[in-house]
C-alpha cells in the first residue's frame, strides 16, 4: 500500500519551476571489520572505518576516485581462519529538475564472490530511493560463492556485471548499501574473496531530454568506474555529437 500512496502524496505537492536544494545530503557510513583466529586459540578482532588486515585477512573501503569495497581471508589446511568484510552506506540526490518527480537510474554494478577449498565470500548492493518508504523501487542485488542458503538466501550466483534499473524522487535523498565479506581456512584451509563496485547514472534517454539534472553524493564519494563506463555528461555529448555528424552528412549528400 505505501508503494502506491507515496506517489500520489507527493503529486499533490509537486511545484511548477525547477527546485534549489540547500539540505546537506548524509555522510557516508563505513566500517570494516578483520578476524583472525589461530589454532591456538584467542581470537584477534580488528574494527576500522576504511581498511583492517590481521592474520590472513583483508578489507578495504574506498570512496574515491570510485566507490569501491573489497574484502578477503583465509589460510591453509590445518592451520588458522580468517575473515574480513566490508559494509558502506551513502546518499545520492537527483536536482534540477521538479520536486518529487520521478527520475529513472542506472545502477552499473560490479558484485564479484570467489573461493577456494573452504572458503566463501558474498557481496551486495541495495539501492533505496527513498528510505522513509523503504518499498518504494527498492532495487538490489546478491552473490555469493561456496555459503550456504541460510547465510545467503538471495543469492544469484557468484558475480554480476550489469546495469541495475531504479527511479530517484528529484531532491529527495537515496540511499546505497553496499556489502563485502570473505574468509576461509580451518580444517580443509582455503580462502574466500569478495568485491563490490557500482556506479550511479541517470538514464541517458531521460537525461537528453532533461539536460538540467545532476546527481549529488554524500560528502567525499566520487560517483566513478574506470573510464571504459562513460558518465551521464558524456552519454548526452556523445549523442549531441553523433546527430551533428548525421545533420553533416545530410548536407553534404543534397549539396
Amino acid at each position: 500500500m505505501i508503494r502506491f500512496l507515496i506517489p500520489a502524496i507527493l503529486a499533490g505537492m509537486l511545484a511548477s519551476a525547477p527546485t534549489a536544494h540547500a539540505t546537506a545530503i548524509p555522510g557516508p557510513t563505513e566500517a570494516v571489520t578483520c578476524v583472525f583466529n589461530p589454532v591456538s586459540g584467542g581470537a584477534t578482532i580488528q574494527h576500522g572505518t576504511t581498511d583492517c588486515s590481521v592474520g590472513g585477512s583483508t578489507a578495504t573501503i574506498a570512496t574515491a576516485p570510485n566507490v569501491s569495497l573489497f574484502a578477503t581471508g583465509g589460510e591453509g589446511p590445518n592451520s588458522n581462519s580468517s575473515m574480513g568484510s566490508a559494509s558502506l552506506a551513502y546518499f545520492f540526490e537527483v536536482l534540477g529538475g521538479t520536486q518529487f518527480e520521478q527520475i529513472p537510474i542506472l545502477i552499473t554494478t560490479d558484485l564479484s564472490a570467489g573461493f577456494t577449498g573452504n572458503g566463501g565470500a558474498g557481496a551486495s548492493i541495495t539501492i533505496t530511493p527513498q528510505p522513509l518508504a523503504p518499498t518504494f523501487d527498492v532495487v538490489g542485488k546478491t552473490v555469493c560463492a561456496n555459503v550456504d542458503a541460510i547465510s545467503c538466501p538471495s543469492s544469484e550466483g557468484a558475480s554480476f556485471d550489469g546495469t541495475l534499473n531504479g527511479t530517484a524522487l528529484e531532491g529527495v535523498a537515496g540511499q546505497v548499501e553496499l556489502f563485502a565479506s570473505g574468509g576461509g581456512g580451518g580444517t580443509n584451509g582455503g580462502s574466500g574473496t569478495a568485491t563490490a563496485d557500482p556506479l550511479i547514472q541517470i538514464d541517458p534517454t531521460f537525461l537528453l531530454n532533461h539536460p538540467g539534472l545532476t546527481l549529488d553524493f554524500s560528502p567525499g564519494v566520487v560517483n566513478g568506474l574506470p573510464s571504459a563506463v562513460p558518465e551521464p555528461s558524456a552519454f548526452v555529448l556523445l549523442a549531441t555529437a553523433l546527430a551533428g555528424l548525421a545533420g553533416l552528412r545530410r548536407r553534404r549528400r543534397r549539396s
